[in-house]
């Protein structure tokens, strides 16, 4: 009969061994090893294995199984998904077994009492405790919903969030407890068991996972010891819980949490009650089509993305890359080309956006409209009739809309909306692409001459073309933005303001990039093509500003359809194209709703519920605030943008360390030092260290530039002569720059970090207590311009972040 691992393996991209971790090339990082651990409990031992290290202040994922199952069986597929890597790597991971589950357990003596259900809850603190976890987020399914759903109610200043599957709120009655003992009598455990576990449309079907699970489940875990758990779990009394407002002082679940259960689940009816007990405002509830009762093991990608969102509702993963889970968005024009990059986590400031994998389309929409002088009924009106004629559905349940927006038009929700629903549909044919465009066969005609270090040419193009043709099947679509003016990007500002405001930030540099391409693509590739085109281009209409003001449009507005993950090392990048309708939709980090691609269309789908009335986001990603200034012309302010971060230049540490060279000698080893990180692609002339709030993004590079630089010659010479490989030793542990590690490294280590953030702060024309009192003082910050206000919240942001490091590295 086929192993566990065999059956489920080619379910929804099966359970993978090891790691793939995007932006970095491709490459497989072993799985953490597992360390395992017996705890001492007020009810006994629990076996608990644990994978990674405490990062931060980040809670840990602790996960509680199903009764018949250990966290093996239960989890070991959804864990090792590879999506589920990109999760996990910025999480330390706790799987608790019940007591007696976990494989080659020893028998329970007779007479043993099995810990009820509140005293597995009980025992919970002291594996939070032991391991000195500040908080947990639960993952439970079925029995160990329950057990941390418990937890929560009991300890809820433990518990940060919770996913809870397949759960049941309430206890058995004597007619259900009659029932179950009648089937003990007359099917095995495993059986019983399994009728738990599976719809009664896959125990029919015999599934070959059902086969897997029916062996599994009577040689892996201990009999008697499932049979006094399972005893247990159906012993078990009602949660007690209640939503807010329906009873007085109702018992209920303070945290967020998500409620999971698959469409054809035993559980269904049980977890739709438990949704109708909590708190809509904090519950998300996930019905997963085609789903039985273990989606974690059978749909383990959908399952992913949805956590995965639930986590960055609550603020996690600031630095998680998105790969297809956040569909990908059309960069600057030198960042376009970096996704090629041999090191691409190790990038320059034009570079960084698009090689950490973090552009996931929206932009804040300018004001537009053609026929009323303040700029929008009569465009709007138009659009939206243009939507319909060409088959974009709009759902009766959202609106478009300048009022109660956070800027210009937004969508807005007209009734409550559940997670998973459709906003709107965008079939194909109204796209505005190189493919869709009028001058589609000159294009490809054309292919060889087009080509460009951006790739964004042939859409270009189009939208020249497009633009200006009376009879284009876009123009309802351009009259929201008649002229483009309103677009305020920094490309866009004198050069002069441009260095007072944003010296420092890096943005100087990637606009003198952008504005040097967009030159070179106009009169190189751009204008010759016109001139053999006179028939429909006139570069006296088709000018270089209007070229500049559409690379800014495509720069902020286009998205970029990703490749499928097996193609992605074989295939260019799609090209970006315009999807009306989803770039109205505005930018908050902790978005609501995300794009999904199919062959015919594509759909706005939310992401979590969303109140009547609520604006409807979708996100960049996530996006520093000198990306989203350098893209969008805005930032977020201080402190909301929990994905901002801070560049050390390379260049900036190589000159800190030779600062603190004393010698000729010295100074020779670091400049020897330092051709070595380029051989080894560490370091580069023009690529930066990126440092999060919490942890450092490129921590390989800057870890291995630490190491080696602070070498002694000695040391140097022979790391060199293994070519940078040796054995790990205890004292040099590889481990995540976090706020929580930085303390604890080398002093020498420290003292070049500490060098390199003061050098980078000395880049700025003001210091941080000048930042802070112009944002103290509502005042004084008023009569700011918008620039000023917006470039100030970049500067703050970063020079707040290599502050922190100074504190860290001290």
């Amino acid at each position: 009969m086929a192993s566990l691992a065999g059956a489920v393996a080619g379910q929804d991209g099966g359970a993978l061994a090891g790691l793939w971790e995007p932006g970095l090339e491709q490459r497989v990082v072993l799985q953490l090893k597992a360390e395992e651990h017996d705890i001492e409990t007020p009810y006994g031992l629990l076996h608990v294995v644990i994978r990674g290290s405490p990062k931060g202040n980040r809670p840990a994922i602790l996960t509680y199984h199903d009764v018949g199952l250990n966290h093996k069986l239960c989890f070991n597929t959804f864990f090792n998904f590879e999506d589920m890597q990109e999760i996990t790597k910025h999480f330390v991971v706790c799987h608790v077994d019940a007591p007696g589950q976990q494989a080659g357990a020893s028998q329970f003596p007779q007479g043993y009492q099995f810990p009820s259900m509140d005293q597995l809850a009980a025992m919970l603190p002291s594996v939070v405790q032991h391991f000195g976890f500040k908080y947990v987020i639960g993952i439970g399914v079925g029995a160990g919903a329950y057990v941390l759903a418990k937890f929560a109610l009991i300890f809820p200043d433990l518990v940060e969030g919770l996913v809870l599957m397949n759960i049941d709120p309430n206890g058995k009655g004597w007619i259900d407890w009659a029932a179950t003992k009648l089937s003990g009598l007359t099917s095995s455990l495993p059986d019983t068991v399994l009728s738990h576990l599976f719809s009664q449309e896959e125990l029919v079907s015999n599934t070959e996972l059902v086969q897997s699970y029916r062996q599994q489940i009577g040689s892996v875990v201990n009999q008697y010891n499932l049979q006094l758990f399972w005893n247990m779990y159906n012993s078990r009394r009602d949660l007690d819980i209640n939503r807010p407002g329906t009873v007085p002082n109702a018992k209920t679940l303070r945290c967020p949490v998500m409620l999971v259960v698959g469409d054809n689940a035993p559980a269904a009816d049980g977890v739709v009650e438990c949704n109708s007990k909590l708190d809509p405002v904090s519950t998300t509830f996930l019905k997963m089509a085609d789903s039985g009762g273990l989606p974690q093991v059978t749909q383990p990608g959908k399952l992913t993305e949805a956590f995965k969102y639930f986590l960055q509702g609550m603020g996690y993963m600031p630095s998680a890359s998105m790969t297809r889970l956040a569909r990908s968005r059309t960069a600057s024009l030198t960042s376009a080309s970096s996704v090629d990059g041999s090191r691409p986590r190790a990038c320059t400031h034009s570079e960084s956006s698009e090689a950490m994998g973090q552009i996931n389309h929206t932009m804040e929409v300018a004001a537009g409209g053609s026929l009323t002088k303040d700029g929008s009924a009569d465009a709007l009106s138009g659009f939206l009739d243009w939507c319909e004629k060409v088959g974009l559905e709009l759902s009766p349940k959202v609106y478009v809309s300048k009022e109660g927006t956070v800027s210009d038009y937004g969508l807005l929700a007209r009734e409550d909306l559940q997670m998973g629903e459709v906003l709107f549909t965008i079939p194909r044919a109204a796209l505005l692409s190189q493919h869709t465009t009028s001058i589609r066969s000159l294009l490809e005609k054309d292919q060889a001459s087009l080509e460009s270090q951006s790739g964004w040419v042939p859409l270009l193009l189009s939208l020249l073309h497009e633009y200006t043709a009376s009879n284009s099947l876009w123009r309802p679509y351009f009259s929201l933005w008649p002229d483009f003016s309103s677009m305020d990007h920094p490309m866009f500002w004198p050069e002069e303001e441009r260095v007072r405001l944003l010296q420092g930030t890096g943005i100087l540099e990637a606009v003198d990039k952008d504005l040097a391409n967009i030159q070179l693509e106009y009169t190189s590739i751009i204008l010759p093509f016109m001139e053999s085109h006179l028939d429909l281009f006139d570069p006296k209409l088709h000018t270089p500003e209007l070229y500049r003001r559409l690379v800014a449009f495509v720069m902020a507005y286009s998205f970029q359809e990703p490749l499928d993950e097996e193609d992605e090392d074989e295939k260019e990048p799609n090209p970006p194209m315009m999807v009306p309708m989803a770039d109205i939709l505005n930018h908050v980090a902790n978005h609501n709703a995300n794009l999904e691609y199919s062959l015919e269309c594509l759909k706005m789908v939310t992401t979590q519920p969303i109140s009547k009335g609520q604006e409807i986001f979708n996100t960049y990603g996530q996006m520093a605030n000198w990306q989203l200034m350098h893209m969008y012309g805005f930032a977020e302010p201080y402190p909301g943008n929990t994905d901002d971060t801070a560049d050390i230049q390379m260049v900036t540490v190589r000159r800190a360390a030779l600062q603190g060279a004393s010698t000729e000698a010295e100074r020779q080893l670091v400049s020897e030092q330092w051709d070595f990180l380029c051989q080894l692609e560490m370091v580069g002339e023009e690529g930066a260290f990126v440092i999060g709030w919490e942890e450092v993004l490129t921590e390989e590079e800057l870890s291995m530039t630490l190491k080696v630089l602070c070498m002694a010659a000695e040391e140097f010479k022979e790391f060199k002569e293994h070519e940078g490989w040796e054995e790990d030793t205890e004292d040099e542990e590889s481990f995540t720059l976090s706020n929580e590690t930085i303390p604890r490294l080398k002093a020498s280590w420290k003292k070049l970090l500490h060098d390199s953030a003061l050098l980078t702060l000395e880049s700025y024309s003001s210091d941080l207590k000048a930042e802070q009192d112009l944002l103290n003082d509502k005042v004084v910050y008023g009569k700011l311009s918008q620039r000023e206000q917006q470039a100030l919240q970049v500067r703050y942001g970063q020079k707040r972040i290599l502050h922190q490091l100074l504190e860290l590295a001290s």
